[in-house]
């Protein structure tokens, strides 16, 4: 990985969830630096809407760069993130609504120099169920992540899905029906 790639991933990393509340926390993870949330406390509290749906199709790739205006696109930075509808089925926390756009990012780059794909792209399986902890991105109807990891597979088990090498050791899988209930309980006593 080239140096301008992982500093492209950091800012990437900071531009999305600038809108997130509380303080960023970084964690080394192989060669890319994430923007990790070790707690579920933390985590309700830095997400603005928490679903659970079903991932019903891929949409548009899209540059979700954010500019020195956080509402209006970057003009140099490149962040080409895919979208990926979910059709809701509960609300946790936030408005209720049918079906929300999620932005998953799959490269980074530099207007006019090019971008680099990222090795640890993570996409979304359409069809599969998941808990979904989100941030609106400025200036969008898109929603994107508020760090690592924001997304758990609900089956019989809940099962954390993240570009976070440890994440499974700081939320272990657990009954999906636990794992909503303590959530539940963390957006209602936060």
């Amino acid at each position: 990985m080239t140096r301008s790639f992982a500093v492209l991933l950091l800012l990437c990393g900071i531009l999305v969830v600038s809108c997130a509340r509380g303080p960023a926390v970084h964690t080394q993870t192989g060669e890319t630096q994430l923007e990790t949330i070790p707690t579920l406390p933390e985590l309700v509290a830095r997400s603005e809407l928490i679903v659970a749906g079903t991932v019903s199709g891929q949409g548009d790739l899209w540059n979700m760069a954010r500019g020195s205006d956080p509402t209006t696109p970057s003009k140099t930075n490149i962040v080409l993130a895919q979208n990926f509808t979910v059709h809701v089925d509960r609300t946790l926390k936030g408005a209720q609504t049918l079906d929300v756009t999620v932005a998953v990012a799959k490269a980074y780059g530099v207007v006019g120099v090019g971008q680099s794909d990222d090795p640890q792209w993570l996409p979304p399986k359409v069809g599969v169920r998941y808990l979904w902890f989100l941030v609106r991105i400025p200036g969008t109807d898109v929603y994107g992540q508020p760090g690592e990891p924001y997304r758990f597979v609900l089956t019989t088990e809940a099962r954390v899905e993240s570009r976070w090498a440890t994440a499974s050791q700081q939320f272990p899988a657990m009954p999906s029906t636990s794992f909503m209930n303590l959530v539940t309980t963390a957006v209602e006593r936060p």
